[in-house]
């Protein structure tokens, strides 16, 4: 009875050992997996919010879609000189002002490794005043980024209109 006992005790520790050397691993790694499980759930609730809230965001920015045009035309996208000029000179002459010339000064980079190039060119108008004033204020509405570096203007004897003449410098990408 004894050896049976022996080996009873014996089997019951071969038995416990194996639970801890084989068993013990084995749920260990079960428990790092449904931790990893539950981590990756929320990290996928994480990025389903961000992206529900790109989608609003998204859908509000609709609802503004006028004035993200009128951003996207400040800057454009290449050197547009000649449409420059010729809206130029269509606002001018629709405000009453008689283009007397025009010419190219130079298209430069920004800066020295930026994609933004300033192109500056010279026009010369005749008009009266507020046909000039007009057109400044037509040109201020207008979204694109046209700056007017400098305008000259000045009046001779007797006439009744005066000479303008500016270099207009405008942004381009």
């Amino acid at each position: 009875m004894e050896t049976k006992n022996t080996v009873n005790i014996i089997l019951l520790i071969l038995i416990f050992a194996s639970f801890i050397f084989l068993g013990l691993p084995t749920y260990q790694k079960f428990r790092d997996s449904q931790m990893e499980l539950s981590q990756k759930k929320q990290e996928l609730k994480v990025k389903e919010s961000y992206f529900e809230k790109l989608k609003q965001i998204a859908e509000e920015l609709k609802n503004y879609q006028p004035e993200i045009n009128k951003i996207s035309s400040a800057v454009p996208e290449s050197a547009d000189t000649v449409n420059v000029i010729y809206f130029l000179l269509k606002t001018a002459n629709a405000d009453g002002l008689i283009t007397t010339g025009f010419g190219l000064d130079k298209s430069i980079p920004l800066e020295k490794d930026s994609n933004i190039k300033k192109t500056a060119f010279k026009i010369s108008f005749v008009g009266p005043y507020l046909s000039f004033k007009k057109f400044l204020f037509d040109i201020e509405k207008n979204a694109r980024l046209i700056n007017f570096q400098y305008i000259k203007f000045s009046k001779e004897a007797g006439a009744d209109n005066f000479n303008f003449e500016s270099n207009v410098i405008i942004n381009s990408y």
